[in-house]
This record gives C-alpha cells, structure tokens and sequence, in this order.
C-alpha cells in the first residue's frame, strides 16, 4: 500500500511521505516521515498488539514519548 492512499484515507491529503532509510545497508524501512500543514508526523504498519498498546499509553501528550493522532485498517493492516 502506498502512503499517499493511507494519508488520504486519515485526511492528510496533500501531505508529503519521505522513507525513513536505514543507516547501514541504505534500505527503505516500511515507516515514513509525514510533512503536512507545517507539522511532522511518522506513518507506520502496526505489528501484532502494537495499535491496542498505542491507543491505551499513547493518546495523550506528554513530554517523553509521541502521541498516537490516529489509526486507518485498509487491506488488512492497521496503520498508525
């Protein structure tokens, strides 16, 4: 899935995906940095228990951890 499509379906349109690059071998990570109305975000496939683990610790703002914004299911895979 591309992340343009997944941005669209959280009301992102407009926003821009950069891969994030892995350090030792150059590869793409299945995880992107968003730009959109001057903020960042990361947009990422959640594994196994990760979106239920996101949503009960992650919803509130708090100076040592990010802050889930939202969630998309599209084609089997949540997205976070």
């Amino acid at each position: 899935m591309e992340p343009l499509k997944i941005l669209s379906l959280l009301g992102m349109e407009g926003a821009i995906a950069e891969p994030f690059i892995n350090a030792e071998d150059g590869e793409e990570y299945a995880v992107w940095k968003v730009s959109c109305t001057g903020k960042t975000y990361v947009l990422k496939p959640a594994k196994e228990y990760e979106a239920e683990v996101y949503s009960c610790f992650l919803t509130e703002d708090c100076s040592y951890a990010p802050k889930l914004l939202t969630s998309a299911e599209q084609e089997n895979q949540t997205w976070l």
